[in-house]
């Protein structure tokens, strides 16, 4: 459990200390259990809401109620070219904003870090609110799903360098695994849309009327989010198309291959079939007819492999 104290500085402080009546906000960071103990004792919370928390939906999602806004949000990390969803929750009023989640996340231990270090000094120059602060967060996550987005098409740019210079099956399963990765960003994304919205909506007016502004980039920044992902997309279906060209193309060689040995046969067969007729022809009785027919079979595959070579086809 860790409890700040912001104004003008963030200072660290304890559950026994925490005053809604003054002019600081606060910052909780606490399990789940944690805000289950708390809640009723300092908060009051929807159940629905707690044990929500507890729980590993993995869909983002935001909810308003009298006092407070609960979301439901995915900071995603990429680990040895998986895609995973690490889910916490959020509850924003007036005077507090409550993250809670099972494992530590990533973005929020970044955000803390910079905050405790004065490294961020925009935050406290002006409008220092728990809105402000859901900004911030909502802000690093959207910048994180920026970044993994792009490492998703550096591996799209490698598996497509390797297409290309060595066409093989086994690639496609390269293709399909980096499709379902896809899948599972786009499935995480694609709420934030929906929860950019509803915050600018703020039906509840827990946001604070001049931080509104913010949460208009917000919406700015998650519609390029999502035209980016959406190129993606179209670009791994790019490169699965350069795949199946490639393979047709080495499929066809090959078929041009078996064709022009069947052509180089084809003449040697019927020359063989002729002979095989049981009639009498005047070679059969020839002493040098076995060797006339050998150079005869001899000459058509050269004049054959002096066509195919004049007219390119070899």
């Amino acid at each position: 459990m860790k409890i700040y104290s912001i104004d003008s500085e963030i200072n660290e402080t304890t559950v026994d200390m925490v005053n809604f009546d003054s002019k600081l906000f606060y910052w909780f960071e606490l399990t789940p259990d944690e805000l289950e103990e708390l809640n009723g004792r300092i908060f009051n919370f929807q159940e629905t809401c707690i044990e929500e928390c507890k729980s590993r939906s993995q869909m983002a999602k935001v909810e308003f109620y009298d006092d407070y806004i609960f979301l439901v949000l995915n900071s995603l990390k990429f680990e040895e070219g998986n895609v995973n969803p690490d889910e916490f929750n959020i509850f924003v009023s007036k005077k507090y904003i409550v993250t809670t989640s099972k494992e530590e996340v990533k973005i929020i231990c970044e955000l803390q870090n910079e905050l405790l270090n004065y490294k961020n000094s925009v935050f406290f120059s002006t409008d220092r609110s728990p809105s402000k602060l859901l900004y911030y967060i909502l802000d690093r996550l959207i910048h994180n799903d920026y970044e993994i987005i792009n490492k998703l098409e550096n591996t799209a740019d490698v598996l497509e360098i390797q297409i290309l210079k060595h066409p093989n099956k086994q690639f496609l399963k390269g293709l399909l695994y980096l499709r379902h990765q896809v899948h599972t960003l786009r499935r995480c994304i694609t709420p934030l849309r929906y929860i950019g919205d509803n915050l600018l909506g703020n039906d509840n007016k827990v946001i604070d009327a001049k931080c509104i502004k913010y949460f208009q980039q917000i919406n700015s920044k998650i519609e390029k989010l999502m035209f980016s992902l959406e190129s993606l997309i179209q670009y791994i279906g790019l490169v699965r198309e350069a795949f199946e060209t490639e393979m047709a193309n080495k499929t066809n060689e090959l078929m041009k291959t078996f064709t022009t040995i069947a052509m180089f046969f084809s003449p040697l067969q019927l020359i063989v079939g002729i002979y095989g007729m049981n009639f009498k022809m005047p070679e059969c009785s020839w002493q040098y007819g076995y060797l006339y027919v050998i150079v005869l079979m001899f000459a058509v595959s050269f004049i054959l492999f002096v066509y195919f070579k004049k007219k390119k086809w070899l």
